[in-house]
């Protein structure tokens, strides 16, 4: 049993071809990646074990992950409800019913994150910069 490579997403909300498209490819990322295979996060992606159980089984399993790793990987998107086909080759093709997620707050571009150690340490007053000699191996 296999997922398909191409899933069907749809929207609660009349929501932009935009977000669509940004659901439908960050849940496509997400479910073909097999958990543990992403080198900087490991968790990342779904736990493919369910392949090799029964279809029903493995509907509601791949439906129960789809939806945790959303909320972790997609905060952007609420999956609300996984509906899945099984074909006459038995690959799962999956339904994600999804829609904006209110909660998820985007950081403005012109927000100020830094700190006061940021300050400290790239503070464009280094007294220090101005002695710098190139080839200085020294220093």
């Amino acid at each position: 049993m296999n997922i398909t490579d191409s899933i069907v997403v749809i929207s609660t909300d009349d929501e932009s071809t935009a977000f669509l498209r940004f659901a439908k490819e960050s849940l496509e990322v997400l479910i073909s990646t097999p958990e543990g295979t992403a080198p900087l996060d490991r968790n990342f992606g779904l736990d493919q074990s369910f392949l090799s159980l029964p279809p029903e089984t493995a509907k509601t399993l791949f439906a129960q992950e789809l939806i945790e790793k959303a909320e972790i990987y997609i905060p952007e998107i609420s999956v609300t409800e996984v509906e899945s086909q099984v074909d006459s080759n038995g690959n799962i093709q999956p339904i994600i019913t999804v829609c904006r997620n209110m909660e998820y707050e985007e950081l403005e571009d012109d927000e100020d994150l830094s700190t006061e150690e940021d300050s400290y340490y790239y503070d464009d007053q280094d007294p220090d910069a101005d002695n710098f000699i190139e080839g200085d191996e020294d220093i």
